[in-house]
């Protein structure tokens, strides 16, 4: 049994609980990309369904060949769901959430390295890496 999707819209209150999909849409691979979006927009267009999933950071070169990514793993490049109808549920209150044990967090590197390991991530981002 798959799992439902829930979302939280900005612009509305509660969130959006999508179960039950009449539909599942995959794509592997980068050239299955374009063809599966236009796909699950011409059924949420000609069909009335709602659409629920997302489009990997890996998908990227579908769109612009002069993207660079990492090669994609055994996660889907894109999924959707598609869905007849769509419950919106009141959000859970911070009281109906599970109590969580206490954690003691501790950083593995001081300060001054996790500064300096940030300006190196910063560095090769603005060099394109």
């Amino acid at each position: 049994m798959m799992k439902p999707v829930v979302f939280r819209e900005a612009s509305k209150p509660g969130l959006c609980v999508f179960s039950k999909p009449c539909r599942l849409i995959e794509a592997c691979h980068i050239n299955e990309v374009i063809p599966d979006l236009k796909l699950v927009e011409t059924l949420v267009e000609e069909q009335g369904l709602y659409a629920a999933g997302f489009i990997g950071y890996e998908a990227a070169p579908a769109f612009d060949s002069a993207l660079a990514v990492h090669p994609p793993g055994d996660f889907p490049l894109l999924w959707f769901g598609l869905y007849e109808e769509m419950q919106r549920i009141e959000e859970p209150g911070a009281g109906s959430l599970p109590s969580l044990p206490c954690m003691d967090w501790r950083p593995s590197v001081d300060p001054a390295t996790y500064r300096r390991r940030i300006d190196d991530i910063k560095s090769c981002l603005a060099q394109g890496e």
